[in-house]
């Protein structure tokens, strides 16, 4: 039934209840039932005074209705289009320039020189960065042997946790001061780099997968054609999108929260390194504040 007739019905109805009800209370009744009929009089014309306003409040469900299922041609949403698109596709354009233009390639060049060849120097592919993600210097491994892995090789370069610490066993032969300050040297050290390689370790287990997940992500939130489709989608199926959106969301905020953990247990490492590595310069300046001349 169209809006206009429901006003019509309701305007008329309560005509016809307000005549009717003005011959009844204008009719001979005496005591009681003249003020019975007065107080269903009262009681109609209320219910008729808020039945009018019925047609008002059916408009504006059916308004509110077409603009939560109808397809949005705003023009705000256009321009938010537009630009979401232009930053979804710079950003997917960025990735591939460093990945896949031959960039990375051009670096690993400057890095090593222009004489590195698989026979001068087979083991490039464990210091290049690119080789964790899909990269490497040499597309073919020169060597040989079995088990070769130069993705763990790189980590392990990385992180530190190859290079070589004497372990502080027994006695040196130096004072007990002397001792207690390697050991302590030592403990920092090798502290720092079983962290460095416990972090780098979560890029030798993802590669390249994330960021290849993340530019398919990025290229569907900020394409033309999606934000197009969800402009014209019920609002019940675009908010559907949305929570798992908001889903993600939260992924990548626990695995940012995550990220800063790991970046402040960095800088409380990087700050304990650089005292222990201070300790010379400490020890010259104890000397001169004790009047001692250092050898």
């Amino acid at each position: 039934m169209r809006l206009d007739y429901i006003k019509k019905i309701v305007i008329l109805t309560g005509a016809v209840l307000s005549v009717s009800i003005v011959g009844l209370t204008n009719s001979r009744a005496d005591g009681a039932d003249t003020a019975l009929l007065q107080q269903i009089a009262n009681n109609t014309m209320m219910i008729m005074q808020y039945a009018q306003t019925l047609p008002a409040a059916l408009e504006q469900l059916t308004t509110m209705a077409l603009a939560w299922t109808g397809e949005d041609k705003s023009e705000t949403t256009g321009n938010m289009q537009k630009s979401f698109t232009a930053l979804g596709d710079l950003l997917v354009a960025d990735q591939a320039t460093q990945t896949s233009s031959g960039l990375i390639q051009q670096l690993n060049n400057d890095l090593l020189g222009p004489n590195v060849s698989p026979t001068s120097f087979p083991t490039a592919n464990d210091v290049t960065y690119s080789t964790v993600l899909g990269q490497p210097f040499f597309p073919k491994d020169p060597r040989k042997s079995g088990g070769v892995n130069p993705v763990y090789n790189y980590i392990r370069n990385a992180s530190g946790i190859k290079t070589v610490h004497i372990f502080p066993a027994g006695s040196f032969g130096g004072s007990d001061s002397d001792q207690a300050k390697y050991r302590s040297y030592y403990n920092a050290v090798m502290a720092a780099e079983s962290f460095n390689a416990y972090v780098l370790s979560y890029q030798y287990a993802d590669g390249n997968q994330y960021n290849s997940a993340q530019a398919g992500l990025i290229g569907q939130a900020s394409s033309k054609d999606w934000i197009a489709t969800v402009s014209s989608e019920n609002i019940g199926t675009v908010l559907r999108q949305l929570l798992i959106y908001q889903s993600q969301a939260y992924v990548l905020m626990t695995q940012l929260f995550q990220t800063q953990k790991q970046m402040v247990t960095a800088q409380t490492m990087t700050n304990a390194l650089l005292i222990s590595n201070n300790a010379v310069n400490e020890s010259l300046l104890l000397a001169k504040a004790q009047g001692v001349q250092p050898s």
